[in-house]
């Protein structure tokens, strides 16, 4: 636990940091930075290796931009690098005869920190990278039925994207990928190199994998320096980081950035405050005490509703802050990896789906401010399966299933124990849990104490490095929080078999034939009520089967500066930064 007095040296050294970055570009202004407190810092804004990691997303936002953005308030996609969002055409002749192209114009004021234009061919080389085989991402299955991307031969702002046949998540796919400078993160032309109808071929990844100049690129991508490294970082976006550590970031806006020229046809592209701190703590003492002095403008991240509410009826804080509660936009989860022996049994997941005290956790710990949920789909969409009855708090259920199960005490030692492949296996298994943030520390108490009554031994670690853990399958059962999609979610990625080797994003080895089958014809359905009967039927299955246990959605809970008009957002992180104008 940092002390206050540490924690108002880090505050200080970072307002330093800005301040003599402000004395070298000779600007005397003073200047109020907009100060965000978060949970953890970034630690990666090469956005196509952040391996998903939450922070450095959401700093990577700030510098790299995309072609369209999720609109906070109306949540569909609006240009941001594009001048339009298109929509679908259907090619009737040539070589793309019959299948999906959307035609994309960037705006001719878009350009790099060099001065030099952005252009289709940014694109191309971006969406290279996202492909090469040596990076060992997880993004190849987004771009499966892309086709080819061409630029326009009169005009190099111009492309046209073209996919085979209908994908759910087509367009969102090309809209939200962090476009890269070429000259600067492939120099050498190296990616230029290569055809894309290559990067794009299944049976070339053995060629490319031999590839010299691949290898070479990728060894230099992979580079620490993109990673962190203020002068090696560059995009179009508003701002540029000037420091990042353990403790937070610092990021300036650029002068004369030029999404300011047009910022009047693209509200969307206004970015208000001059510098932005982000200070990852943890301690809510800590908290408390930096909103009593004013000196945050936003409090986000994990901290728990008692306190939430404790601090709403302070009269020291709640005088200068706005209290606020956004819908959920994400879940939280207890994911097992089913490759371990125990796991292997739908009974035992489904009997650790009745040790939940799901009431206790919706309405003792986050005092309300959640809901149960099913599913990975968003609560609030249509075709989210409502008619799913969810498991209950039942220990009677549980030990039903494990001894219909062949689980028994077999030396009464209190832990239910059974033969599996020709020796005794005790019914226990290492749970992963950030067991810092008290509201997790007490739901892993509560399953670890309700699970015992029936027989199941768990082991609580505490961790801080859960999605690194479960990425590479090093875990036994682990409880995170992940995001609930504002726009469409594709089963495939999370769900299906293919998905299942690292680094694909089937953490849990699900493996189930039907649900393989139903999500690959889901992502490819056009029809909007038979792509959501299929919602309905992939839910149930996967439900069933209970590769996580689904416990709630969280209501996100946000705390503002009166000294600033906020730009609120149902996704994650609940805020749009840039957008924040003081009063």
């Amino acid at each position: 636990m940092k002390s206050p007095k540490k924690l108002l040296y880090v505050l200080l050294t970072l307002i330093l940091g800005v301040l003599v970055y402000r004395w070298f570009k000779h600007d005397t202004t003073p200047q109020r930075p907009l100060t965000i407190r978060i949970d953890e810092a970034a630690k990666n804004l090469n956005p196509i290796l952040s391996k998903g990691h939450g922070p450095s997303i959401y700093l990577a936002q700030q510098i790299f931009q995309t072609l369209a953005m999720i609109n906070p308030t109306t949540l569909e996609l609006e240009p941001m690098l594009a001048k339009t969002v298109p929509s679908a055409r259907k090619v009737n002749d040539g070589p793309h005869a019959g299948q999906l192209a959307f035609d994309f114009e960037i705006f001719e004021q878009a350009r790099w920190d060099n001065g030099s234009p952005v252009t289709a061919e940014d694109v191309i080389s971006t969406v290279k990278m996202l492909l090469v085989p040596q990076l060992d991402n997880d993004f190849d299955s987004y771009f499966e039925h892309l086709s080819a991307i061409e630029p326009d031969a009169a005009n190099p702002r111009k492309f046209t994207v073209y996919f085979r046949q209908n994908f759910i998540l087509a367009l969102e796919t090309i809209c939200q990928t962090p476009i890269y400078p070429a000259y600067h993160y492939d120099p050498g032309k190296k990616l230029a190199q290569i055809p894309f109808s290559m990067l794009l071929d299944k049976t070339q990844k053995a060629a490319l994998m031999a590839n010299a100049d691949l290898q070479a690129f990728a060894n230099e991508f992979k580079d620490g320096k993109y990673a962190i490294n203020p002068e090696a970082i560059s995009a179009s976006g508003p701002y540029r980081l000037v420091s990042l550590n353990e403790q937070g970031s610092i990021i300036v806006k650029k002068t004369n950035w030029w999404g300011d020229e047009v910022v009047k046809v693209q509200p969307l592209l206004a970015a208000y405050p001059d510098t932005i701190i982000y200070q990852a703590i943890r301690d809510d003492a800590a908290v408390e005490t930096m909103l009593r002095n004013g000196q945050l403008d936003v409090v986000a991240g994990s901290f728990s509703a008692d306190k939430f509410f404790m601090w709403k009826q302070d009269g020291g804080i709640n005088n200068q802050y706005d209290f606020q509660v956004i819908g959920a936009a994400t879940y939280s989860r207890c994911m097992f990896n089913l490759r371990r022996d125990v796991f292997k049994d739908k009974a035992v997941r489904q009997a650790l789906a009745h040790c939940i005290n799901y009431d206790y956790l919706v309405n003792t710990i986050q005092k309300g401010l959640a809901v149960r949920t099913v599913s990975a789909i968003n609560p609030g969409k249509p075709y989210y399966a409502k008619d799913i009855t969810p498991y209950d708090f039942n220990l009677d259920k549980a030990k039903t299933l494990l001894k219909d199960a062949g689980w028994a005490d077999s030396n009464g030692d209190g832990v239910l124990d059974k033969t599996i492949n020709g020796r005794r296996q005790d019914l226990t298994f290492t749970l992963l849990a950030p067991m810092q943030l008290s509201h997790i520390e007490l739901t892993a108490n509560s399953f670890k104490n309700n699970a015992e009554q029936v027989g199941i031994r768990i082991n609580i670690e505490s961790a801080t490095n859960i999605n690194d853990r479960t990425r590479k399958r090093d875990f036994d059962a682990a409880f995170s929080a992940t995001s609930l999609f504002p726009g469409h979610f594709d089963f495939h990625q999370r769900y299906h078999s293919a998905n299942d080797p690292e680094p694909g994003d089937n953490r849990y080895g699900y493996i189930n034939p039907l649900t393989d089958s139903l999500s690959m014809i889901h992502r490819t359905t056009a029809d909007d009520a038979e792509r959501n009967k299929l919602y309905q039927a992939i839910q149930k299955q996967v439900y069933e089967d209970v590769p996580e246990i689904f416990l709630y959605s969280a209501s996100q809970k946000l705390i503002t500066s009166k000294q600033y008009i906020p730009v609120l957002y149902a996704n994650r992180p609940g805020y749009v930064e840039a957008l924040f104008k003081r009063k």
